[in-house]
This record gives C-alpha cells, sequence and structure tokens, in this order.
C-alpha cells in the first residue's frame, strides 16, 4: 500500500487536519443586540457595558453542528468568561443544554470550539459574564469542513503573520517624531497536496463557492497550535491543479486577509 493511500484512509476527524468554519447556520437570536453577530463583517458589534451578556441562538432549521466561532472581540481586554451551551430540544428546558465549553480568553484572537457531532442542534447559548465594555463582532456555527490532508513544511501561522500600514511623523529636518497604526491586519497562505478528486468536488468546492463572498474561519494544527485561529477572507480566486503522474490526486492553496483586533 502506497505512502498516499495510508494517509488518505487515517480518520476524518485527525487532529491534524485542519478546519474550516463557514457556512453560518445560525439565522435568529434571542437579543436583537446581538444581531450584529450574524453579519459577517468585523465593524458590527454586540456590546454591554457590565452585567451578564446572554443570548441564545437557533438555525433555521435543527441542524447536526460540530464547531462554534467567535471573533472581532475584545473579551480578553475586558476580562471577561464566555460559556457555550447546545441543546438539542428547545421544549426540555435547563437541564436539556449541554455546556461546550467555557473559556476565559488569553487574547483577543478568534476563538473556535470544536465539539463532537450528535443528534441536531436546535439552539445555541452564549453567555459572557465578569468585565466591563464588552463586544462581539462575529459568531458562526455549524458543521466545518475536515480537511482530508494536513499541512506539511512551509506554513506561516497566521497569529505570527501580521501585516501593517502605519503612519509616520516627520519634522522638516527629518527627524522622526513618532508611528501611528493605520490600519493592521494579518496575512498568510494554506496549501495543501494528495487530495483526491472526488473529495474536493465533494467536500471542498462548497467552501470555494462560499468564500469568494463570505469571510471564515480556519484552525492549522488543533492537534499542537490549537490557538492559532483565524477569522478572514480570501484574497483571490482558489483554484486547483493536478498532480504529475497517474494518482488522480488534486493540490491546492489560498492566500487569505485575517482580522487583528
Amino acid at each position: 500500500m502506497s505512502t498516499i493511500a495510508r494517509v488518505s484512509e487515517r480518520a476524518s476527524n485527525d487532529l491534524s487536519f485542519a478546519r474550516i468554519g463557514y457556512n453560518n447556520l445560525l439565522v435568529t437570536p434571542s437579543v436583537t443586540a446581538a444581531n450584529a453577530t450574524l453579519i459577517p463583517n468585523t465593524w458590527e458589534r454586540w456590546t454591554s457595558a457590565s452585567g451578564t451578556m446572554l443570548a441564545t441562538f437557533d438555525p433555521a432549521a435543527p441542524a447536526v453542528m460540530n464547531f462554534v466561532g467567535i471573533a472581532a472581540h475584545n473579551l480578553f481586554t475586558a476580562g471577561a468568561t464566555i460559556k457555550i451551551e447546545t441543546t438539542q430540544s428547545i421544549i426540555g428546558g435547563e437541564s436539556a443544554y449541554i455546556t461546550q465549553t467555557v473559556i476565559t480568553p488569553t487574547s483577543n484572537a478568534p476563538i473556535y470550539v470544536e465539539f463532537v457531532e450528535a443528534d441536531p442542534v436546535e439552539r445555541i447559548r452564549i453567555t459572557i459574564t465578569g468585565g466591563t465594555n464588552r463586544e462581539v463582532g462575529v459568531i458562526y456555527a455549524g458543521n466545518a469542513l475536515i480537511m482530508q490532508q494536513a499541512i506539511y513544511g512551509g506554513h506561516t501561522p497566521v497569529n505570527l503573520a501580521s501585516i501593517t500600514d502605519y503612519r509616520n511623523a516627520m519634522s522638516d529636518s527629518g527627524q522622526f517624531l513618532g508611528r501611528t497604526i493605520k490600519r493592521r491586519g494579518q496575512a498568510t497562505s494554506f496549501a495543501w497536496q494528495n487530495l483526491t478528486e472526488q473529495w474536493y468536488r465533494d467536500n471542498f468546492q462548497p467552501f470555494v463557492n462560499s468564500a469568494k463572498t463570505t469571510p471564515f474561519f480556519i484552525q492549522w494544527r488543533p492537534d499542537y497550535q490549537n490557538t492559532e485561529i483565524a477569522f478572514g477572507y480570501t484574497t483571490g480566486d482558489i483554484t486547483p491543479s493536478n498532480q504529475s503522474g497517474v494518482t488522480r490526486l488534486l493540490s491546492v492553496s489560498m492566500s487569505i486577509r485575517a482580522h487583528d483586533e
């Protein structure tokens, strides 16, 4: 058996494989202010100066889900804690909720929570406690794309790939007077090899179609870099290429620009 064949038979939930969270299934929040989190931009925010922030989010219909993503937040700076719960039956009341995670963020970077697929989720509950002047800009939930292969050498982790536009202040004589940041973000690329043709068409191409207009979450190595998560968008078209030989395997790469709070 070839090496390529052995790799392709690894479990689809292998934690060395990247996760891509797109196709947000949430459509209805219980709190009007939380509507801002379902608009896929990082400017509009669900905010609260103090007290508990609590909202439930429903999909259009009960759906199997395996992730929740949160981006464009200041929960670390604000000193807040976030709890994520799911329920498969809203008529079951409080006892039907399952706590998926409780997080006290250590940075304002995107949060990506993966949980075991189960029966269709009917409602997700987000509770934010502690801190002051909390903001959350984006909340996604759905069934993430788990890549068929791992990313190998040459990848630049997104949290180490800052891209910053500066405004420098200079005196008439050329003396440096200071610097401010006009805008900042992150930029990196992802590349995969040895993807089978049918897997690409069935699983990756729907993401390609979505990425033309909508940003997404991506976690490149959950096994040992599970905090390196990006919420961003592609900077160009995603186009696969056939690999040489008779393997009928595909390679694909993409470049992204990511939000940096």
